[in-house]
Parts: structure tokens; C-alpha cells; sequence
């Protein structure tokens, strides 16, 4: 009896099931799922919803169609066997979210490694004021500026300021981003390309107090651009409309900066 208890036990702790929040989709944004590990698709019960492997540990999930009542996806860490069940929800406003799902076990060290440098070049993004602005966008008392577009490596960094000159709190729901043609006229998702962020520095949750200002940095695989499209940041408001989109056009690309991490001294 004892034998079969222990048994139990280590076919559980190596069968790890992890409970995840919420995914929202929508047919007109990309939700991109971060996990510490490669994982693989083990179950999609849904026709209505489209998962793409990016790259290992990289998944961006869309909904193909209205979903009539929530799902759930299953899938497994190909390294450590532990499985995220993560229910999907269709909705406009709340799709299009980055999520980083992380495991009860320890990353591997390039990951951290690749954590490590990331969050340098942003420490070096985030000294000091703006400058360098490559865009800005104005909402009531609400306003945006992307600035210092660097280089490092094969992936392109900015840094994202957001003011509140308001007595309001604003509170950020997601940030999305994407390409579009100039010509296009009225907003389709058809002539939308989703831009995924492969790093971010911080969570959106805190929020801008009333006159105060935050600074975020994103980084991203080089991705092209050309004469005729713009990159598009959209900033969405939580719980109202002050939502701003700043767009921005190759030529602000061609000046990026070449970035490397601070050496302390």
C-alpha cells in the first residue's frame, strides 16, 4: 500500500497542473502567450480559435469567429510536463494582451540569461528623460510619446512616456501594436499585422496617478516596414475612452540608435 501511495505521488508531481487566468480573443487582435519553456498544443477544442507557434515558448492565439461560450486550450511544458489549462473568452476590449505564464519550476539559463539583458538595455532606456521623440499623441489631458528607438542585436527597443495631467487616474488596459498601410481609411483588421512585444518592463496594472508620469520599455523582433505603412502604438484606457494611438513611419525606424547595456565602473 505504501509503495502504490508513493507511486501516486511522483506520477502527480511530474503530471503538474496549473491553473491560468483568463485569455480573451477577439477576430480583430492577437493575444501572445509567454511561457518560460517551449510547450506544444495538446488540445484545442475550438474551430473558432487560431494558435500560432511563433517560436519555442511563444504562442499568439485569435479567435476565427465569435466564440458562442468559453473554451479551454490545454497545453504542456515539453520540458518539465507541467500542463496550463487556460480558459478563452472572446472580447473586443480585452484581447490583444501580452501574457507571461510562468511555471512552478526554475527557467533555464538562457532565459534568464536573455531575461538579464533585456532588463539592462531598458534600465538604459529608462535613465533619464525623453528624448530623441520619434512620436506623440495627445488625448484631453492625456499624452504619449515614443522615444529613443534603438537597436541591439536582431530586436528593436523604445521606451513608451505616458503623462496624466488630469485630477483622474489613468489607468492602462493593454497597449497593442501593429502595422498598417497608410491608404487604408477605415480601421480593418484584414489590413492589420499584430507586432508581438518579446519583452516589456512592467506590468500595466499600477496605473498613472492624477499629474503624475510613468515610462515604459517594450522590445521586439526587427520587423519591416516600408514607405507606405505605419506602426501603429494603441493605448487603451481601462473603464474609459481616453485612448491614444501613435503612429509611426519607417523613416523613424532608420534613425534607431544602437543600444548597449550600462557598464558599471
Amino acid at each position: 500500500m505504501k509503495t502504490i501511495i508513493i507511486l501516486t505521488i511522483i506520477l502527480f508531481s511530474s503530471l503538474i497542473t496549473m491553473a491560468q487566468d483568463t485569455v480573451y480573443v477577439s477576430q480583430d487582435k492577437v493575444t501572445a502567450l509567454f511561457f518560460d519553456h517551449p510547450v506544444r498544443l495538446v488540445s484545442n477544442p475550438q474551430q473558432a480559435v487560431s494558435i500560432d507557434e511563433k517560436e519555442p515558448g511563444l504562442l499568439t492565439i485569435r479567435a476565427v469567429a465569435p466564440l458562442t461560450h468559453p473554451a479551454t486550450i490545454v497545453i504542456n511544458n515539453a520540458r518539465d510536463n507541467e500542463v496550463y489549462h487556460l480558459p478563452v473568452v472572446y472580447s473586443f476590449g480585452r484581447a490583444g494582451r501580452s501574457m507571461y505564464i510562468h511555471g512552478s519550476k526554475r527557467q533555464d539559463l538562457r532565459r534568464k540569461t536573455a531575461t538579464s539583458l533585456n532588463a539592462a538595455l531598458a534600465s538604459v532606456l529608462l535613465t533619464g528623460g525623453r528624448s530623441d521623440v520619434a512620436g506623440h499623441k495627445r488625448e484631453g489631458k492625456i499624452k504619449a510619446w515614443v522615444n529613443k528607438v534603438s537597436i541591439a542585436g536582431n530586436k528593436l527597443y523604445f521606451r513608451l512616456d505616458v503623462r496624466n495631467k488630469s485630477n483622474l487616474p489613468y489607468d492602462i488596459d493593454f497597449i497593442r501594436f501593429y502595422i498598417r498601410d497608410k491608404k487604408t481609411v477605415a480601421r480593418v483588421a484584414t489590413h492589420e499585422q499584430e507586432v508581438v512585444p518579446l519583452f516589456k518592463t512592467t506590468s500595466l496594472s499600477s496605473g498613472i496617478s492624477p499629474h503624475g508620469e510613468s515610462a515604459y520599455a517594450f522590445g521586439f523582433p526587427r520587423f519591416p516596414i516600408s514607405g507606405d505603412q505605419l506602426f501603429s502604438v494603441e493605448i487603451y484606457e481601462r473603464h474609459g475612452n481616453r485612448n491614444l494611438v501613435i503612429e509611426l513611419d519607417n523613416g523613424d525606424f532608420d534613425d534607431a540608435r544602437p543600444l548597449t547595456p550600462s557598464v558599471n565602473k
